[in-house]
């Protein structure tokens, strides 16, 4: 009781010092991020999703707003799955389903998707195994959902984006990629800066942008291995700056993942990088977040 105590109060001078970071004691992991962040607009979402080698989770469009009314549609490839049940709802109930082998699929339906609504798939996938039927629900996260993106935002999109220049260098793809994130088209930003490492492109910035924006949508292993090579890339550079948000960041996912210890480990590392830096409170705000976490033991 006596230790408990002792964090509570400290957690308690370090909202009335600060006034802006609340402690992970209080919220959720993810505002925890929200709050360490403010000024870097993460925003991310629960740790726990896109993690499950055994379900057909959703890959894509998954929490997204999307540009094309005919979309084409991906889930997690199941081991030694024969077939895979896909079914699309609407507000007013299925919209269209169909099986496949492959795990992708277009858009066939007969009514037209309408901008706006809301629209979730589901994903059935039957495996070798007799009777044995596994579905991208299990997954137990809410609001995965995807809408088409309404007709007067498309038209403010397209016109923010003639004032870009084309995505040729990593510092025009990370503008276009916040500007899709802007209007809620994750998938689009992902695509984009998956393109662009796909072509050889190493940039911290692409990488954590990406982490970030894999968390947003949570899919959270994916998001793992996008900050380890950001960190691997800071690591590089000596930045400590981006090492420290990193680290947080790897910690948040951890926790997530039942990885208590590697998430203390990676708020350790965080705390003493905020420290050399000069952000003492981040360092403050990690420090009372690993103190929770130990006072939890």
């Amino acid at each position: 009781m006596m230790r408990k105590g002792l964090v509570t109060v400290a957690i308690a001078a370090l909202v009335l010092g600060h006034g802006v970071i609340t402690p992970a004691h209080a919220v959720p992991g993810w505002r925890f991020i929200r709050e360490l962040f403010s000024g870097g607009r993460p925003a991310v979402g629960s740790p726990r999703g896109g993690t499950r080698n055994d379900i057909p989770y959703i890959i894509t469009p998954r929490k997204t707003a999307i540009l094309t009314p005919v979309p084409e549609f991906q889930w997690h490839a199941v081991p030694r799955a024969l077939a895979y049940t896909v079914t699309l709802r609407g507000p007013e109930g299925i919209v269209w389903t169909t099986t496949v082998t492959e795990p992708r699929v277009t858009y066939g339906g007969d009514q037209a998707l309408k901008p706006g609504v809301p629209y979730s798939l589901t994903v059935k996938a039957e495996a070798i195994a007799a009777n044995s039927t596994l579905t991208s629900t299990e997954e137990g996260l809410p609001g995965l959902s995807f809408y088409l993106l309404p007709n007067e935002q498309k038209i403010q999109l397209m016109e923010t984006i003639e004032t870009l220049q084309p995505p040729d260098t990593v510092a025009e793809s990370l503008a276009l990629a916040k500007t899709y994130r802007d209007y809620n088209i994750m998938g689009e930003a992902i695509a984009l800066l998956e393109r662009r490492r796909s072509e050889g492109a190493t940039s911290i910035e692409l990488n954590r942008l990406l982490g970030e924006l894999y968390l947003q949508v949570r899919l959270n292993r994916d998001a793992r291995n996008v900050f380890e090579q950001a960190r691997a890339l800071a690591e590089s550079t000596d930045d400590l700056r981006h090492q420290a948000d990193i680290n947080a960041f790897l910690a948040h996912i951890a926790l997530g993942m039942r990885q208590p210890d590697i998430a203390r480990q990676y708020l350790a590392e965080a705390e003493a990088l905020y420290v050399k830096v000069g952000d003492g409170a981040k360092a403050d705000s990690v420090n009372a977040w690993l103190a929770v976490l130990n006072a939890g033991d």
